[in-house]
């Protein structure tokens, strides 16, 4: 029987670290896992435990645990969230500095919890009978509690990021899991007769596989003979590529404890490390054949490079707006170059993520959180009791604006007492009374939707508001949601919103999101929220946000972001009868139709701007409000006669131009200033959309039309070709573009090498790309990050493949599609 398999790191095991401490900050720079375990389900387990009788198996969740939890009590409590295991194989593995590294792989057991599982998605039977989940252990990925906890997918730490990589010399957590799995996977063949053909690495974690793959394949591994991976990059730019110092690359790209330790004993490298030039040395010699222009070192270097040999036979991002973007516009990715060339090639392309989950529909309570669609019985302070009434949801056979506005009025009047202060400290109650949280988990509960969630809440709803709603007035809530980073531009909303509050005395804001990486926008918050005119009209809150049920109370949802690959927010607003408001941006321009626009009128769901983030000072300054450009050209003005004064001073001559222009925007101040700018464009425009939807339009026939609209839309992978120019849906370019394609068995010449020819000691680089040649000796490469892909409902049929992504049994973040929740 064909298969489709997912590969996943085997997250959240057994750990107790040893931290890299930094001695000047006294930060973490670096985890390094030791006595990293395997978790089992233990022994002497009750004899009316659910697990009874499956001691000593291997199990995997995405629940939080550590050596803390109580294992016995944990598993029976979240017993539907534990799936058992099966090994596959046990091996090990030398990886940089590191030799008989532990690696081993598991196969999920299709028990009841997994089908369970599977059929809440609602995966036909005969795809469940053909997908199988694989795991990936090893330590790197073992010592993470989940997915991306190397701080590896966010813009906001991207140049820390590539900082804090630059250290030590472990190379980076996925690569090395991938690595694991590219040695274990003929395993699977051997045991059960799986053999994926095609092999798809889901965005920059999982990269690194191509590398490893193509050795072997070069190298005439008869398991590795015409197979071929293609990739997917849901976000390539900075922070989202997987960056990467020169030690980590070197790792990654294979480099053994014998490699290091001749390269760190060569003369050359010891005199650059004591001129404070390691990084760039290593880059200019080592890793030249790795290293590009403008991008540096990320993981899709790795993809860009097999890609343009023909080994890999395409590279697809998640829409076809952020593919056009990346090759037009080279202010969105320093890879631009690259692009273009792979785009000439007809080896990338783009394809939109679809929305597939079932139970987001505005007719389904599927679409809420547990605090929200269930009555919630709590136990307040001062001892007593009350029910917290669960959201309406909406009835398909009426579905009319004024019923649909009739049902978000009495779940904005529910949001709203909600935030009461009364909350605060209550405790969450079962059916019988029993007292079943710790104080304050019963706010949660009914804020961030379950009660081990965390929300620190800034600013507050006037009651007036509160009481309007009650009289049946029309009272706009606003609502966005979204991690608090570069990306997501939660700054911006706070703009746009103070803007448009001056022409709609009757809106209010309540939106938030994870601000660990940005808390100058709480900051920004605080001071906006404290001006008069805007006091008692916001609502921010910091941590894990209920997007979709607020946007089940919400008019419009305000997604500003700078830029959009693909996105899923607006697409789930569409789904809660919420209104989008977006910039003209990528993935987001692409699915969201302005009825102001000739080419997007019939198709009426959202309003979206003229412009996005990335566009140049030039086009910035003639879309941008007077103050805006005033503030800008007084800053630009003050460096250029600043640059040219200090210029003149030192060599006595006029600036060149180019010098002057690169000067300039290499300037810190003048990045920052630029940014305003750019933000000011968007936020005007945002402000311009919010008038036009709920003042203009608010009771227009293209309000009628617009709710009908997002209401019809097929997101789903075969459902979605409307959305697509090429009139093809999305599960139907997947196999145009990947499933369906194929690549060509490489030669040792065409693979990335690294190059010691430069050294002393006897390190040499060898003439061949099979592995990496030192005094002659070949040394395998180290490999990727695999994981789970988001192929839920895709409905592949009778066709062997396999799908890498570092994700597994959680819900859509980041734009991904998870298949377990």
């Amino acid at each position: 029987m064909d298969k489709i398999v997912k590969f996943i790191p085997l997250y959240n095991q057994q750990v107790d670290y040893k931290k890299d401490i930094d001695p000047k900050t006294g930060k973490v720079r670096h985890p390094i896992g030791q006595g990293i375990k395997v978790r089992y389900i233990p022994d002497n387990l009750p004899a009316n435990h659910p697990f009874k009788g499956k001691e000593g198996t291997p199990f995997v969740t995405a629940q939080s645990i550590d050596n803390a939890t109580d294992l016995v009590k944990f598993l029976e409590e979240k017993k539907g969230n534990v799936f058992l295991l099966e090994e596959v194989k046990s091996s090990k593995m030398n990886w940089g500095m590191e030799e008989n590294v532990p690696i081993k792989m598991f196969r999920a057991q299709k028990d009841e919890n997994l089908i369970k599982a599977m059929d809440a998605k609602k995966i036909s039977k005969e795809t469940q009978n053909k997908l199988e989940f694989v795991f990936t252990y090893v330590d790197s990925t073992a010592s993470m509690a989940k997915q991306y906890a190397d701080d590896s997918y966010a813009s906001a730490s991207g140049d820390a990021l590539a900082k804090k990589f630059s250290s030590g010399w472990q190379g980076q957590p996925y690569p090395k899991s991938a690595r694991a799995t590219v040695e274990l996977m003929p395993a699977l063949k051997e045991k059960y007769n799986i053999d994926p053909k095609y092999i798809l690495c889901s965005d920059g974690q999982t990269m690194f596989t191509m590398h490893y793959a193509a050795q072997k394949n070069a190298a005439g591994d008869a398991y590795w003979m015409d197979k071929f991976l293609g990739g997917v990059g849901h976000n390539m730019n900075a922070g989202y590529d997987q960056p990467m110092g020169a030690r980590q690359a070197i790792v990654n790209l294979g480099a053994t404890k014998e490699d290091l330790t001749k390269l760190l004993n060569s003369k050359e490298y010891i005199e650059a490390v004591k001129l404070g030039r390691e990084e760039d040395f290593l880059r200019e010699t080592v890793l030249k054949n790795f290293v590009r222009p403008k991008s540096g070192m990320n993981a899709f270097n790795v993809a860009i490079h097999y890609a343009k040999t023909g080994y890999s036979p395409m590279l697809t991002t998640v829409s076809e707006g952020y593919h056009d973007s990346l090759i037009t516009n080279d202010l969105v990715s320093a890879m631009y170059n690259d692009l273009v060339e792979l785009d000439k090639l007809g080896r990338f392309k783009g394809l939109t993520n679809p929305l597939m989950d079932p139970n987001v529909s505005p007719f389904s309570e599927g679409i809420l959180q547990p605090g929200y669609k269930s009555d919630v019985k709590l136990k307040l302070k001062d001892g007593s009791v009350v029910t917290v009434n669960k959201f309406q949801v909406f009835d398909k056979n009426k579905a009319d604006l004024k019923t649909v506005r009739e049902v978000k009025r009495q779940n904005k009047i529910n949001l709203l007492e909600r935030f009461s202060q009364k909350f605060v400290d209550s405790v969450l109650l079962d059916e019988t009374g029993k007292e079943i949280s710790k104080p304050n988990q019963g706010r949660m509960h009914i804020l961030a939707g379950k009660s081990d969630r965390n929300l620190k809440i800034y600013g507050n709803i006037a009651d007036e508001y509160l009481a309007k709603l009650k009289k049946g007035e029309d009272v706009k809530l606003i609502v966005s949601w979204g991690r608090g980073d570069f990306q997501k531009s939660m700054d911006t909303v706070i703009d746009t919103f103070e803007k448009y509050a001056e022409k709609d005395p009757n809106a209010i804001l309540i939106f938030g999101g994870d601000m660990k990486y940005e808390p100058e926008t709480v900051e920004k918050f605080e001071l906006a929220a404290s001006k008069p005119k805007l006091k008692g009209r916001m609502i921010m809150t910091d941590g894990w946000t209920p997007g979709k049920d607020w946007a089940m109370a919400g008019d419009a949802a305000l997604l500003p972001s700078r830029f959009a690959p693909c996105e899923l927010t607006d697409l789930e607003a569409k789904k809660a009868l919420c209104t989008p408001i977006t910039p003209n941006v990528q993935g987001m321009a692409q699915k969201n139709f302005d009825p102001d626009i000739a080419a997007d009128a019939k198709l009426m769901d959202a309003y979206k701007g003229k412009h996005e983030y990335f566009m140049s000072e030039e086009t910035a300054l003639k879309a941008a409000n007077e103050d805006a450009k005033t503030a800008f050209n007084k800053i630009k003005d003050k460096l250029v006669s600043d640059i040219t004064k200090k210029y003149k001073g030192q060599i006595n001559e006029d600036i060149p131009a180019e010098l002057l222009k690169e000067t300039l925007e290499a300037d810190e101040e003048y990045k920052k200033a630029l940014r305003k700018l750019r933000d000011s464009v968007i936020s005007d425009e945002m402000a311009e959309c919010l008038e036009r939807a709920l003042i203009r339009d608010r009771n227009s026939k293209n309000a009628e039309t617009i709710l009908a609209n997002q209401i019809k839309a097929d997101t789903t992978w075969f459902g979605n070709a409307w959305l697509s120019a090429t009139g093809k849906s999305s599960g139907q370019l997947y196999f145009d573009y990947h499933f369906n394609n194929k690549g060509k068995n490489i030669s040792k010449n065409d693979l990335i090498k690294l190059d010691f020819s430069g050294l002393r000691h006897g390190i040499t680089g060898g003439s061949g790309g099979n592995s990496i040649h030192f005094n002659g000796k070949t040394k395998k490469i180290a490999a990727v990050a695999l994981g789970l892909a988001a192929l839920t409902g895709l409905g592949i049929t009778g066709y062997k493949c396999g799908w890498l992504s570092p994700k597994f049994a959680e819900e859509k973040k980041h734009g991904h599609l998870s298949c377990i929740g």
